[in-house]
């Protein structure tokens, strides 16, 4: 009985040795609080003292945060600028950078040619990034209508300049992310080609060009609203699918569509010069965008199909001999822009806003 005694009390003894030799109840081993999972309230009791766990990284934020900044049109380093007019009348200069709509007044409706010199460039313009912001639809060139030359000076690193349309480079300012087609002149005449280095036609790009019988431009651009309204004479727009093949966009008799959830497809531009009397939008329409019609003076009748859901501002606007616009189910349309319908003078059934 006290052999067996003995024995137990020396085993418990050697175990104990051996606890302490390996150092298992060393406290300075165990890793700092902040490396111990669920650790946030620490007594501090297993801790030394004198020991100071490193602050944890602050972790990356999981959602991106948006911080709206303010608009501003100028590039940094950059200056605002004007517009002088030779003494003929004849020649318009842009120096600086100028907003698109001073790019002709009072003092312009004489000129043939317009120059912009070397530092000159065009300012982005809010409404076309800020869908709250109403835009205008009207030529920049408005009060210049003999204009049928543009020039950029060599060595400027904002623009330049391709078969009459100006062309803004891409990266000129914060907010163009690729070559932007600004304007047309015009006086240009004939087929239009786009150049293919264009990723985006501004807005009313070709407004009010009533010489242009035909535009093609690359699939790739991207087009802002009533880049082709009111060309008089302008009989088709045609999709360069060399640049893009999966193109959304399509032609169909001169006509524009954005093909839009596959099965729906939009009406996109209608050629004003189009001599037809009478249009039918195809069934799957589910929406016509702004000026799409616009200055359409020989259409006499529009019918849409029951699937339209919008029409937008100043989508039939300038029709001059339009007479009637007939939907097959008037409920059914969501929206109707109160200028949809705009200087309409002959026109006597039409969908209400």
């Amino acid at each position: 009985m006290k052999t067996k005694h003995f024995i137990r009390r020396y085993l418990t003894a050697s175990l104990l040795l051996l606890f302490l030799l390996t150092g298992c109840g060393n406290t300075a081993d165990k890793p700092p609080a902040s490396e111990i999972v669920g650790n946030e309230k620490s007594s501090g009791k297993d801790m030394e003292p004198t020991a100071t766990p490193e602050p944890a990284e602050t972790p990356e934020p999981t959602e991106e945060v948006h911080i709206e900044e303010e608009f501003d049109p100028l590039p940094p380093g950059q200056k605002y600028g004007k517009i002088s007019v030779s003494r003929d009348r004849k020649t318009i200069y842009v120096h600086g950078w100028v907003d698109p709509y001073d790019l002709s007044d009072r003092r312009t409706k004489k000129a043939e040619k317009i120059v912009f010199c070397e530092d000159a460039g065009i300012l982005a313009e809010e409404c076309d990034f800020d869908g709250s912001i109403d835009a205008s639809y009207a030529s920049y060139l408005n009060s210049a209508p003999l204009v049928k030359e543009v020039v950029v000076e060599k060595g400027n690193p904002f623009l330049y300049a391709k078969d009459s349309m100006l062309i803004k480079r891409k990266g000129a300012d914060q907010y163009t992310d690729g070559d932007q087609l600004i304007f047309c002149v015009p006086r240009k005449k004939g087929a239009v080609r786009v150049p293919e280095s264009v990723e985006c036609i501004g807005r009313c790009a070709f407004i009010g060009c009533s010489g242009i019988t035909s535009v093609r431009f690359p699939a790739s651009s991207a087009l802002y609203a009533g880049c082709f309204a009111d060309m008089k004479s302008c009989k088709s727009i045609q999709v360069d699918k060399k640049s893009n093949k999966d193109t959304l966009l399509y032609t169909k008799d001169g006509v524009l569509y954005n093909r839009e959830f596959l099965e729906y497809s939009r009406v996109v531009a209608y050629p004003a010069g189009k001599t037809d009397r009478v249009y039918k939008a195809p069934e799957n329409t589910w929406e016509i965008s702004p000026c799409a019609f616009l200055g359409a003076d020989h259409l006499r009748e529009v019918y849409l199909p029951s699937r339209l859901k919008k029409i937008y501002e100043y989508t039939f606007s300038d029709c001059k001999n339009l007479r009637k616009v007939v939907v097959k189910n008037k409920k059914k349309i969501s929206f109707v822009d109160g200028m949809a319908f705009f200087n309409c003078p002959n026109l006597k059934e039409h969908v209400k806003d």
